[in-house]
């Protein structure tokens, strides 16, 4: 069984990969991290079976060609990454957003915060709350 912890990033923004890594980095430095600028991209890693199933998927909902609800909707349909937690981390506070994140079965729902202290709360809250946890949240938070 392996110990290390694996986060995905999913997000079209490289400055927002970028300030989510070097986050990351700094409050878990233990954590093997990979981001990618598209769901396709992202799928296409994922679904190769000799690669390390992720522990939480950060993933923005909107993108160019297939957003994030066309990966999640994906991610959901495939045997092997079906049980993968998902955090929708996107710009939009709409409610339809949040309620679509929750059916398509997301396990949490983040609204980017402009500021560093607030995506680092995130990355903690979610990491605690789900894969550090020994009760992992199965029903859609607001983080």
């Amino acid at each position: 069984m392996c110990n290390f912890k694996n986060i995905v990033f999913v997000d079209d923004d490289e400055d927002d990969r970028m300030v989510f890594r070097e986050i990351l980095r700094r409050v878990y430095p233990e954590i093997i991290y990979n981001d990618f600028d598209g769901a396709e991209e992202a799928l296409s890693f994922l679904e190769c079976e000799f690669i390390m199933q992720p522990d939480l998927i950060f993933l923005d909902i909107n993108m160019p060609v297939k957003d994030g609800f066309f990966m999640l909707r994906s991610l959901k349909k495939k045997e092997r990454l079906k049980s993968v937690p998902v955090v929708v981390f996107s710009t939009s506070k709409n409610p339809t957003d949040m309620e679509k994140a929750k059916k398509l079965g997301a396990v949490g729902y983040a609204v980017k915060p402009s500021e560093i202290a607030g995506i680092m709360d995130v990355i903690k809250t979610a990491s605690e709350k789900i894969i550090y946890s020994d009760n992992p949240a199965k029903n859609l938070m607001i983080l």
